[in-house]
């Protein structure tokens, strides 16, 4: 088994009753369509229904809201399911959100082949050009490089999300430089682009159920997602 995955940035809080058969459905889906992949499972509030446990290989969920984590990209949970696939001795993982899907088989194949084709050592799905924010939910690189991505201390003055910080860390421990003050766009645009391939959430087939989870409800929609057939759920893409 050489697939990690990795299924975070989520939590239970009283009265979210909704998200219990969301995270049961997408850990499923990305059982079914990732058979040779190890799952880790990471967050915390409510406990999840036993099934959505039962899909990972190993989970981490604290009890308790951890406050701190919520909007700022969960560096914590994060690095703890990241530090498990580097004890598990893992090369690569592939890191997404608990309330989405991608309608892809064998998602880690796919990133890696995107990865060699473009001679890069990681993959996102957006950045600003106008301030150094890089996207903080789904990510597919070197495990040591997510690592990184992660690292504390978090947070920054110029934006309040951990898009920021990962955009930081990734100059810093990357790229190998510290970010420029007044904002240089031109080296920002060199630096972000240097190892970083970017595919369009249309491209890699991200579904955002966080916004759209009542078309779980709809027999048809569901059978679409369980199916992969793309083009009928566009309309439920993810958008930056």
């Amino acid at each position: 088994m050489s697939d990690c995955i990795l299924l975070t940035h989520q939590f239970i809080k009283d009265g979210e009753d909704w998200k219990y058969e969301v995270f049961d459905f997408c850990i499923n889906h990305f059982r079914k369509n990732n058979p040779n992949a190890y799952i880790i499972l990471t967050g915390h509030g409510n406990i999840p229904n036993q099934n959505t446990l039962d899909a990972a290989d190993w989970f981490y969920w604290d009890v308790n809201i951890v406050d701190g984590e919520i909007d700022v990209g969960h560096p914590k949970l994060v690095t703890k399911g990241l530090e498990h696939a580097r004890n598990r001795k893992f090369n690569y993982i592939f890191k997404s959100r608990l309330d989405s899907v991608n309608l892809i088989e064998n998602i880690c194949d796919y990133c890696g082949d995107t990865l060699r084709k473009n001679h890069k050592l990681l993959l996102n799905t957006h950045y600003s050009p106008d301030r150094y924010t890089l996207m903080d939910l789904l990510n597919y690189g070197g495990v040591k490089d997510l690592i990184d991505l992660y690292k504390q201390p978090w947070g920054v003055s110029w934006f309040h999300d951990g898009t920021g910080s990962v955009a930081r860390n990734y100059l810093q421990y990357i790229v190998g430089k510290q970010p420029e003050f007044p904002f240089n766009k031109e080296a920002w645009e060199y630096d972000v682009n240097l190892y970083n391939v970017f595919l369009s959430p249309e491209q890699i087939k991200w579904i955002d159920l966080r916004k759209n989870f009542a078309y779980l409800k709809d027999k048809e929609t569901r059978d679409n997602l369980n199916n992969n057939n793309f083009n009928q759920c566009k309309h439920l893409c993810w958008r930056h």
